[in-house]
């Protein structure tokens, strides 16, 4: 049995960039604020394939960052499961950062860490490239560790 908060996934998004390189490394702080059955087969409440999940986080500074401190709220993400197992999904995430969005996909495994792939963002984040990490910060709870690493154009 999965349950709803095993499946929150907060992702992140930016930093200051590296030196002469287009990259940059963004660290966030994930609080699960909403988690929903958009689409919720039998059994009711556990992820079986067919089901639709939404859920919502906050973000916060794990470290200074878009000129902001270590602690500052700095935006919110969204992201989409698709349940294709027990065990995996198929999700989209939308994070919202200080000068723009973020925009992953991946086939994500439900527990502590799960990888996306980031397709591109808008503002500052236009036509970014990289890899998201969410690793869970607790067995239980909602709160997780985000790490972007982006290319930009």
């Amino acid at each position: 049995m999965v349950a709803l908060s095993v499946l929150f996934v907060a992702l992140p998004v930016q930093a200051a960039p590296h030196a002469g390189t287009g990259t940059i490394t963004v660290r966030l702080i994930s609080t699960a604020e909403d988690g929903k059955w958009l689409i919720d087969r039998s059994p009711k409440h556990e992820a079986s394939k067919g089901d639709v999940i939404s859920s919502s986080s906050l973000l916060r500074n794990q470290v200074t960052q878009f000129g902001r401190p270590k602690g500052a709220l700095v935006g919110s993400d969204r992201v989409i499961f698709r349940v294709v197992t027990t065990s995996q999904a198929d999700a989209r995430l939308d994070t919202s950062l200080p000068g723009g969005t973020l925009r992953a996909t991946g086939r994500v495994r439900f527990g502590p860490l799960q990888t996306y792939t980031v397709t591109g963002g808008t503002g500052k984040f236009a036509h970014a490239v990289g890899t998201s990490e969410s690793r869970a910060l607790a067995q239980h709870g909602n709160r997780r560790l985000e790490v972007y690493r982006l290319r930009l154009p």
